[in-house]
């Protein structure tokens, strides 16, 4: 089997999620990031890459990307998450990475077997931002 890195983004203008799942599938790290938010969308998309760079730092293996899509009739920010997926999304293509964005209810059904149950209901004892980041690499690790 060849060895896989899954990285798995919950994007958001203030809360960030970010999971890296490694080592053959067996050890994760994941980050809870607070943003201080720039009314600047070019320094917005500066701060997201920096932080992918902070948190991502070693590509050992084959690498998969997942970034939770847009959810049906979420209102809150669009045009500024759209702009973190887009900076998130070229950060990993311009390291050569496989990347998805992923709408939520498909990452649940990978994950979980069904898309109703939400990961911050499986993982209670972790960010709400953290358990959505690790259902994403989940997802895009099988």
């Amino acid at each position: 089997m060849p060895k896989l890195m899954c990285v798995g983004i919950d994007p958001g203008t203030t809360n960030l999620g970010i999971c890296v799942l490694w080592d053959q599938l067996k050890i994760f790290d994941l980050y809870q990031i607070k943003i201080e938010r720039d009314a600047d969308p070019i320094q917005r998309i500066i701060d997201a890459q920096q932080i992918m760079s902070a948190c991502v730092t070693s590509y050992p293996y084959t690498i998969n990307v997942c970034i939770e899509g847009a959810s049906f009739g979420d209102r809150f920010r669009q045009v500024e998450l759209a702009e973190q997926r887009a900076s998130i999304a070229l950060w990993a293509l311009n390291r050569k990475f496989k990347v998805s964005i992923v709408p939520p209810n498909t990452i649940r059904k990978k994950a979980f077997g069904s898309a109703k149950i939400k990961a911050h209901e499986v993982w209670t004892n972790i960010p709400q931002d953290c358990a959505a980041a690790l259902s994403c690499a989940l997802a895009v690790s099988l």
